[in-house]
């Protein structure tokens, strides 16, 4: 018997020092995680308390993104309860058992604050906390779980009612912050006020990114947003809505370079009766140098956090680039819009365009005037005849009733200035189809238009070019 209550005790002492040693090294961990966070471009974190128990911990942080100007618009108090590992004692005195082996269990409470706005500040106040439960394994990754109640609350202050079906999301990364995946969705936000309502149905968010080991890397992985819905009506009976759209995001290194691919795409956009969609859009860069990309990121997040004037960020901004630009475009990068397309009643808008360099050597890219003339662009885009001239027309007429006003005279009745736009429109659009500028096809207007080698042709035919400012 009393070598087995010997046992108990020396097992209880062992996990008791365990989880005082383990205490001592999650104060640590944690405080570098507060350093490497404050390394994310404007992000600035502050450690504002640290009270290490012998248990558990509890700390406060506050998290606030800075403008250019070095003023933070938006501030996030976190205050944490970190329970100790290695089998969390604090949680199993309070009947929460889990025999996992971990650094810590960290418990967030997230409240957001305005700097500025105090009338935003009370409704701030009103909303319920964020909860972030955290688990650091034994090697300093964590995985975390965020949540944010749902509640229905009329505003008095400014007269609107919010229905917030809350907020679900799952994080995960590695000690350094360097790479992490993470998903949050959110069922509905549905505004209502007296000037409009509205809708936000089922938005989601992910992302799985690995910015290389020292985290100066650029984030290789993919990201992507969907929203089913997005509703605006307001009070003189517009209408907008917005089904099923999708961002998608990629980017990958090969060979040393960077490629970036966004996918957009959507089923429906409405405006009062008006019906338009599906439509997608596709745009890919390449062959961006990746070592002059890091070279580059770095620059600019020293800027970053430089307390300067914004003619003085531009400026050095534009230096740091085009000290570097040789280098970032070495390796010949191009622009592609490899889709366009959006369907309307009155047929398909439909384009593709690519920018590239015919000639990435030295020599060229150090001269100005030769890297301007290694430039290549080439477009080809149609548009229904209806719709081009509908939208022509619109801007016609605001034009029209601008130059009465101008000139103090009386604007004619809203179906002359109609006829009036239309007449003019249909004017110049047939003189572009003469000059060459544009083609009719199959009721849409099409153009091709090329620049290589300093020659710009629309349409197959030489076209001098535009001087603008001269």
């Amino acid at each position: 018997m009393r070598v087995i209550i010997g046992i108990i005790v020396v097992l209880v002492l062992g996990l008791l020092g365990a989880t005082y040693w383990f205490g001592m090294g999650v104060e640590k961990k944690y405080t570098v995680m507060i350093e490497s966070a404050n390394n994310i471009g404007r992000l600035e974190v502050k450690q504002k308390s640290y009270d290490r128990g012998f248990l558990s911990s509890a700390a406060e942080v506050e998290y606030s993104v800075k403008s250019r100007s070095g003023k933070a618009g938006f501030r996030v108090i976190s205050k944490d309860e970190i329970v100790h590992g290695p089998i969390g004692l604090a949680n199993m005195i309070k009947g929460k058992f889990s025999f996992n082996l971990n650094q810590a269990l960290i418990e967030n409470t997230l409240t957001l604050t305005a700097t500025s706005d105090e009338g935003f500040n009370k409704i701030l106040k009103q909303l319920p906390p964020v909860k972030l439960n955290s688990v650091v394994a034994m090697s300093g990754d964590f995985v975390s779980t965020l949540s944010l109640t749902p509640f229905k609350k009329t505003f008095k202050e400014n007269e609107i009612t919010v229905d917030f079906k809350g907020i679900k999301g799952k994080f995960s990364s590695n000690a350094q912050l360097t790479k992490g995946k993470g998903a949050l969705k959110m069922p509905l936000l549905d505004i209502s006020g007296e000037d409009a309502n509205l809708n936000f149905t089922n938005l989601a968010f992910d992302y799985d990114v690995d910015k290389g080991k020292d985290g100066l890397g650029p984030p290789l992985g993919s990201a992507s947003f969907s929203m089913s819905k997005f509703h605006i009506l307001t009070d003189d009976g517009k209408d907008f809505n917005l089904d099923d759209l999708i961002f998608k995001s990629h980017v990958v290194e090969k060979k040393g370079n960077i490629e970036f691919k966004l996918d957009v795409k959507l089923n429906e956009i409405s405006l009062d009766e008006t019906v338009y969609g599906p439509g997608s859009f596709v745009l890919a860069i390449r062959n961006i140098d990746s070592k002059t990309w890091i070279k580059i990121k770095k620059e600019m997040d020293k800027l970053d956090k430089k307390k300067i004037s914004d003619y003085e960020r531009s400026k050095m901004t534009n230096s740091t680039i085009m000290k570097m630009l040789p280098d970032l475009l070495k390796n010949s990068p191009e622009i592609e819009l490899t889709e366009l397309s959006f369907k309307t009643s009155e047929g398909e808008m439909s384009g593709w365009a690519k920018i590239y360099l015919s000639d990435s050597s030295p020599e060229t890219l150090k001269n100005l005037f030769l890297l301007i003339g290694a430039i290549n662009a080439e477009l080809k885009f149609s548009m229904p005849a209806l719709d081009l001239e509908k939208i022509l027309e619109d801007m016609e007429r605001d034009k029209i009733l601008e130059n009465y006003e101008a000139e103090g005279r009386t604007p004619p009745m809203e179906v002359e200035l109609q006829i009036l736009a239309k007449e003019a429109v249909a004017e110049r659009m047939q003189q572009f189809v003469e000059q060459g500028m544009f083609r009719v096809k199959n009721d849409h207007y099409t153009i091709e238009v090329a620049y290589k080698g300093g020659q710009l042709t629309v349409n197959g035919e030489d076209k001098p070019i535009p001087m603008v400012g001269f």
